[in-house]
Order: structure tokens, then sequence, then C-alpha cells
């Protein structure tokens, strides 16, 4: 009996080995389990990181253009940007905008020198690290333009000393109504006119024969509104009255007496502060600029030469060319001519078309831009004669120096689009002018006043 228990007692022998062995084996598993779902949870943890990164990114590069665009330099604005945020882990992003017409169709981009956006779609894709990591944001800002810093060209018609008018016609808006016309002095309309925008005068302003004015109509001093004229939005006298008996369709405010036919709130007797003041742009020709905007530079010192040249250097083909003409000279004698790309003329004298001579556009739609009177001290003028101007898809810009003396002058015909800066504004007759704002190159267009309507995370892009 003894050698029976003694063997059961010897078959037990190794069972704590065996079970030590499990239970190490047990904690082994154990411990490679949570190893894993350690470094899982860290490469999870690090991803989500990324991603919000990355989000984080996409959003910046929204942010970024949005500021871009109210402060650009360029004459046009960039159509793709890309940056590196400086972040632990470096975060980059890429900005593509598209930009829209009042229309709503597509522009092209770069932007045609001559167009006016009125709303644009950012998009931004950011990325930390591997391109698993992308996030995408757009966002959606109708547009205005803002005025630049030394060239503030907002606006269809500004004359620092006086706007005088006998002529019939329309000045028609870009987007909306926003063509609006500026004085620093008096602003008199004595024939039917059509304004799309506004109309605002450092002095008096006298509308008459039933003009009209589409948005507002603000003088410092005395605002009339004779023989039926009419303001569609808000009429302000700042410190004198309004007389005439005309319309405003919507709110009256002067300092002394109203009398016109008022919709809205009359608020007499109650004197306000002027217009904003804008200050005349101010023009510097700097040749590198127009160069680097990829026009060729003609410089000239006889007048009669510099005019024949306009007429034939493009042949069959098309280029930017820019007219550099001193000496004091006159240019009067151009001919009719299809321009066949985009033309700036900088003279320091007058300018002039005579009767009958007609700009048209071959192709296009062409930029021009006439800078005169640069360097004269007396009487000097922009001219355009019976039935001389310059044509559809040519938008225009034409300056001369603020100078009380200096002045464009239209008798009965003009510019189908663009802008006129002028000391003086006389126009006589008829016009139909469409405001178009054109970038000046070196000074840009001075960016765009931004109303954001939405932006969101883009999925599955």
């Amino acid at each position: 009996m003894r050698r029976r228990r003694d063997a059961g007692l010897h078959g037990e022998e190794g069972v704590a080995l065996i079970t030590a062995l499990l239970v190490s084996f047990v904690v082994l598993i154990m411990s490679v389990t949570i190893v894993n779902l350690t470094v899982h949870n860290q490469r999870a943890s690090g991803s989500a990181r990324q991603r919000v990164q990355s989000i984080a990114a996409a959003e910046a590069g929204i942010d970024y253009y949005l500021s871009y665009l109210q402060h650009f330099t360029e004459s046009v604005p960039l159509c793709s940007v890309t940056r590196t945020l400086p972040t632990q882990n470096p975060a980059t992003f890429t900005v593509m905008p598209t930009f829209y017409d009042i229309a709503g169709s597509t522009l092209s981009c770069p932007l045609p020198a001559s167009a006016q956006p009125a709303a644009v779609l950012i998009r931004s894709v950011g990325r930390t690290g591997s391109d698993a990591t992308r996030r995408t944001m757009e966002a959606y800002a109708t547009l205005s333009a803002l005025p630049g810093p030394t060239f503030d060209n907002v606006g269809a018609l500004f004359a620092e000393h006086e706007i005088h008018s006998h002529a019939t016609g329309t000045i028609g808006g870009n987007q909306y109504n926003d063509a609006d016309v500026y004085s620093n002095g008096k602003i008199r309309i004595h024939a039917t006119m059509i304004f799309n925008g506004s109309v605002y005068g450092q002095d008096e302003i006298e509308l008459k024969k039933s003009t009209q004015v589409r948005r507002h109509a603000w003088a410092y001093k005395k605002l009339e509104l004779k023989d039926n004229s009419r303001v569609a939005g808000n009429a302000v006298s700042s410190i004198e009255k309004i007389e005439g008996g005309g319309s405003v369709g919507g709110n009256a405010r002067a300092g002394k007496s109203i009398q016109a036919q008022v919709s809205g709130t009359v608020t007499p007797d109650s004197p306000s502060a002027a217009p904003t003041l804008r200050t005349y742009p101010t023009f510097t020709y700097d040749s590198a600029a127009w160069s680097s905007a990829g026009y060729t530079i003609r410089n000239y010192t006889d007048c009669n030469a510099a005019e024949a040249g306009i007429a034939s250097w493009w042949g069959a083909s098309s280029g930017s060319n820019l007219v550099r003409v001193t000496g004091g000279c006159k240019l009067e004698n151009f001919a009719s001519s299809a321009i066949k790309g985009n033309l700036a003329i900088v003279t320091d004298d007058d300018l002039k078309f005579k009767k009958n001579v007609r700009w048209s556009a071959s192709g296009g739609p062409w930029n021009v831009h006439i800078f005169a009177c640069l360097n004269e001290d007396g009487g000097c003028e922009v001219k355009f004669e019976e039935n001389s101007g310059i044509g559809a898809n040519l938008p225009t810009m034409i300056y001369t120096t603020p100078d009380h003396d200096h002045k464009v002058r239209s008798d009965s015909s003009f510019i189908v689009s663009g802008q006129v800066f002028a000391g003086k504004l006389d126009l006589k007759k008829y016009l139909n002018f469409s405001y178009v704002r054109l970038p000046v190159p070196g000074v840009g267009t001075g960016g765009y006043l931004e109303n954001v309507e939405y932006k969101r995370e883009v999925v599955g892009s």
C-alpha cells in the first residue's frame, strides 16, 4: 500500500512548472495584445491628429485667400496659392479660386484685365504628411471693388473740380447699380441722364430734365431735384437744403429745408457729415511695371509718328503696346483704326479724336488706357469731337492730372465702356457709357470687399 501511495505522489511531479509556463504564456499574449492595442491607438490617434491638422490647414487656406483678395497688388488675382504652415508636423494648403461674373458665368483664370468678378468660390486642400490626410474646405463670397492705396479707381466718373453735362444718355453699371459718379466740386446735370449708381459731390449737385439716379444722391451743399428728376434711394444735403420738387424713393435728410416728394422718412434741419472724401488718384508712369504686364514700350517725341504707329504696328497679329509721347507735341491726328491688342497712351500734352475718327476692336476685348496732360501747366484736354469715339470690346480708362484747367470733353460721342478721371468733365449732346473698372499695371486694383455666404468641408474630394 505504501508503494502505491508513493507512486501517486511521484506522478504529480512537474505540474507547477507546466502551470507557471501556461500563466507566463497567457501573460505574454496579453502583453503583446496590450502593446499592439497601444501602438494601434497611437497610430489612430496620430492619424486623427493629422486629419484635424489637415482640415485646420485647409481652413487656413480659405482665410488666407480671403485676406489676399482684399489687398492684392498684382494686376489680377493669383489663380493658385500653396503655403506651408510652421507647425510641429509641417502642414500645407493649396488654394484654387473660381471667379464668376454678375450673370453667374465662370470667368477664366487668370482673369481678363477688363473682367469684374462678382463672386468667387475658393477651394482649399490641406495636407499633413501623406496625401491620405487630405481634407478640403470651400467658401463662396460675393465681391465688390475696393479702392487702391494710391490709385482710387472705383466708379465710372471722377472729377476733381466739376462735372458739367448737357448730354442725354445712360451711365450703365457693371455689377448691379455700381456706376458711381463722384466730384470734389460741383455736379451739374442739365439734360436727361440715367445714372445706374450713386452720385456724390463735395459741393452742390443739380439734377434737371428728368434725370434719374438709380441709387443715392449726396451733396455736401445744396441738392436740386428739378424738372421731375428722381433719386431712387436716399437723398442728402449735408448742410443746406433739398429743393426743386423732384422725388426721392428712399429717405431724405437736409441741413435745412426739404422740398421734394419723399417716399421714406423726411428729416429737415438736421446737418450731417459730408460724403466720404476721396483723394484724386495719382498716376506715376512706371515703364518696368508696364513691361512686366506684357506691354511693348514705344517712345516718341513726334506725335505724327506716334499716331501713324498706332494705325500700323499690329499688321495681322495682336500684342500689347504702350506709346510714351514726350516733348510737348499734341496728339490730334489719329486715324480710324482696328485695335488688335491692349493699348496704352501716356502723353505729356493734349489728345484729340477729330470728327468721325473711331477705334474698333479686332478680336478682344482689349484694354485701352489714355493718360494725358501729365506735364502741362496750362490748359490741356482730352477731347472727342462729333461722331468720334472708342467702340465695343475696347474698355477704356481716360485720365488727366487734376489741375483745374485739365479736362475731358465729349461733344457727341465717347467711349462705350470704361472709366474717366479728369480735373473737369464736360459732356455735351449725348452719351451712353458703361462702367468697367480697369487695372493699372504697377498699382493693382485695390482688392475686393467680400461677403462670405458659406464656408464648409467638402467630403470625399
